[in-house]
């Protein structure tokens, strides 16, 4: 590319991450740190936590729903479902600054002694959480390919079909994103390729704007879930609205909740100024919780940085 993207994720002159002068992850977290703390105490966690909490109702959700009438749709929701929970697991667990400071250490060198299988499945939990989150789409595809078997004059499983193709495309760029050697390009800014091949060629008002919130695969596969997120919100909202005594409709919307709450967190944080935000934590948890500081606070600078 021309020009950068923005600042990176890791200043590559920068010293060897866990709280050096320069280094972007803060130090370790003392030992008497209080819980909440320690799990919730940057925005990228707090949005992982939302992912697996509203992962795990949708599952409930599909339990229910299997009970209430045992439909093909209603089985293609449980399966999506237990992919979604697994995803969300492995967000959570490399939200934790300690476990993503291991692996920006990968350097190019280590990509290139992986197995084809880490390269592209694997290499790291970005990867296994987005692969998962791709995986939880793809039973809808039967579902599709079944609503236009059975009626195959009507528009709805065409348009079915159509829906979720597009999901699982726009999820494979984060995917895509995620692959070790995507995470390096760009001077580990991370790959480009939707910006470069498509949008910059195709979209040509505002170009400030999309090099900004979509430069980057992973910011633009951030945002495409995150606006799936606010679909399945919308669609939870209808449900309360057509049938408000009906107790699924509001499990639905509950969860749809969780679901937008967690991705605008994750793609808040997905900017590289915000990867560290505490947000949630500094002006709503400590207070709630009525915690006081304790030394070894991540630092002030991540709690004021950039909004997105």
């Amino acid at each position: 590319m021309s020009e950068p993207l923005g600042s990176p994720l890791i200043d590559p002159s920068a010293p060897p991450p866990g709280g050096e002068e320069g280094s972007p992850f803060p130090a370790p977290l003392p030992a008497n740190a209080p819980w909440i703390q320690k799990h919730f105490g940057t925005d990228m966690q707090v949005g992982s936590w939302c992912f697996l909490i509203s992962a795990v109702e949708y599952f409930v959700l599909a339990v229910l729903m299997i009970f209430v009438e045992e439909t093909v749709t209603n089985w293609s929701s449980l399966i999506g479902s237990i992919m979604f929970v697994i995803g969300s697991v492995y967000f959570l667990y490399v939200s934790y600054p300690e476990v993503m400071m291991e692996m920006f250490k990968v350097t190019p060198e280590d990509v290139e002694k992986m197995s084809w299988t880490e390269k592209y499945f694997t290499g790291n939990h970005f990867l296994k959480a987005t692969w998962f989150f791709l995986l939880a789409c793809t039973p809808y595809i039967y579902d599709a390919v079944y609503i236009i078997i059975i009626e195959p004059t009507s528009a709805v499983g065409y348009a079915y079909l159509f829906g979720v193709l597009v999901s699982i495309s726009g999820i494979f760029v984060w995917v895509y994103s995620c692959m070790p050697k995507n995470m390096l390009a760009n001077g580990m800014q991370g790959s480009s390729f939707l910006y470069e091949k498509v949008l910059s060629k195709c979209c040509c008002c505002c170009m400030y704007t999309w090099k900004r919130h979509a430069g980057t695969d992973f910011l633009a596969g951030a945002w495409f879930f995150t606006i799936l997120a606010a679909g399945f919100f919308l669609l939870g909202l209808a449900y309360v609205f057509y049938a408000p005594t009906y107790y699924l409709s509001w499990i639905f919307f509950t969860d749809g909740i969780g679901f937008l709450a967690g991705s605008y967190l994750f793609v808040l944080t997905s900017y590289p100024e915000n990867m560290l935000t505490t947000y949630v934590y500094d002006r709503m948890l400590k207070h709630l919780c009525c915690i006081k500081d304790v030394a070894g606070d991540i630092p002030a600078p991540h709690a004021a940085g950039s909004q997105a």
